[in-house]
């Protein structure tokens, strides 16, 4: 699922019933392209996707660059014109068009709602949204910014609240690889910076804890983690 996607309505609500045959992607986001590759679902092991994977890793086995674009939804196609169970497979997949997924887009995320309202298909359960769009457009009334409400859920502007603390400041950083930890770390210094504060140094969570004492007296701010070195 892309991030540029935008549910409409929870998941539970519709994937199950349109999930019947264990395989799922919006049918025909063009007229060249069988199903669109930014929402895709599957049981584990699905025969379909089984396949069109293989050709995938196939594809890449001799070449350096990708001969288009849109390579992968090519693969997809050139898959059940050969193949017979992988078309009976795709025969027997319900077809979800994309239309109502890429009203939006077609709409204009920039225009006024009010103008564009009745171009949207809001019965769809998914919208295909764009980050390819002039940003000076997004106005309180345009149909991106009522969609997703953030003129009610992002403030325009924080006022730092400077604070004098009686001890120095820490903070955790981490070594390994894990988009989820980096996400914590730059929600917490943010946070800090709402209250003027900077860390004076870097403390690794997981090899450097036990030697917080060597820095004196000091605050750290925390979050829970799965600690993979004990001994610290």
């Amino acid at each position: 699922m892309d991030a540029t996607s935008y549910c409409n309505a929870p998941l539970d609500e519709w994937i199950h019933q349109a999930i019947q045959t264990g395989f799922l992607s919006f049918y025909k986001p063009t007229e060249d392209r069988e199903l669109a590759s930014w929402f895709l679902t599957a049981q584990s092991g699905n025969r379909l996707l089984t396949h069109w994977a293989a050709r995938s890793l196939t594809y890449w086995r001799n070449r350096d660059f990708a001969r288009d674009y849109f390579w992968v939804h090519h693969q997809f196609s050139e898959l059940i014109a050969i193949d017979p169970q992988a078309f009976a497979d795709w025969h027997a997949t319900p077809k979800v068009s994309a239309n109502g997924p890429h009203s939006v887009q077609c709409a204009g995320m920039g225009n006024d709602l009010y103008a564009v309202k009745d171009r949207d298909d809001w019965t769809s359960p998914l919208f295909k949204l764009t980050n390819r769009y002039d940003p000076s457009l997004h106005t309180p009334k345009s149909l991106l910014n009522r969609l997703v409400q953030l003129s009610e859920r992002v403030p325009t502007a924080i006022e730092a609240k400077p604070m004098s603390p009686s001890l120095p400041i820490n903070h955790l950083r981490v070594s390994r690889e894990n988009l989820g930890d980096d996400i914590l770390i730059i929600a917490a210094v943010q946070m800090l910076a709402r209250a003027g504060l900077t860390p004076v140094e870097w403390v690794d969570r997981d090899n450097e804890i036990a030697n917080l004492p060597r820095m004196g007296r000091s605050g750290i701010l925390l979050n829970g983690w799965f600690k993979a070195n004990p001994a610290q």
